[in-house]
This record gives C-alpha cells, structure tokens and sequence, in this order.
C-alpha cells in the first residue's frame, strides 16, 4: 500500500490531506500536523491514510525541517545547555 500524498500550505499553518481536509500545525522543532475527529471519522480514505483505521482516530503527519547547523555546532550548544544553571 502506498502512502498518500499530504500538501503543506505555503504559510507552513497547515496541510491538506489527500481528501482535501485541513490537518493543523502542533510543532516547533518538527511540523506535526493532526486532522480533527470531524474530518477523518467518517472519511472514505481512513484505509488510505491510517495502518489501522480500526483503532486510530485522526491522522498525524510530521515533516521533519532540515538541521542547519553542523553536529559539531549542536553538541556545543547541548553543553553549554546542560552546564547552565
């Protein structure tokens, strides 16, 4: 089973799911998106959409952003986190 395409809005406050529902932004260092009981309930493509429609109430989807900085850069950052008081 392939999985179906999710469009993001350009403004990144939501996505469209493949039956033209909005599944709304909950992130920060990732966008997760989740879709409302409303809509996927009682959609014709929760088999599409969902491993086990059966169980799972709304779809969520994570699109993961690009780290901009280097390993070397984050690992200085988690330190200095981790001494501070």
């Amino acid at each position: 089973m392939s999985v179906p395409a999710f469009r993001v809005a350009e403004d990144q406050s939501h996505c469209i799911c493949p039956a033209g529902r909005k599944l709304y932004s909950n992130g920060r260092s990732c966008r997760k998106y989740t879709g409302s009981q409303s809509g996927c309930g009682a959609c014709d493509q929760r088999d599409l959409c969902l491993r086990h429609p059966e169980r799972t109430a709304v779809r969520q989807v994570a699109i993961f952003k690009k780290e901009q900085r280097s390993p070397n850069e984050v690992l200085e950052a988690m330190k200095q986190r981790i001494d501070s008081p």
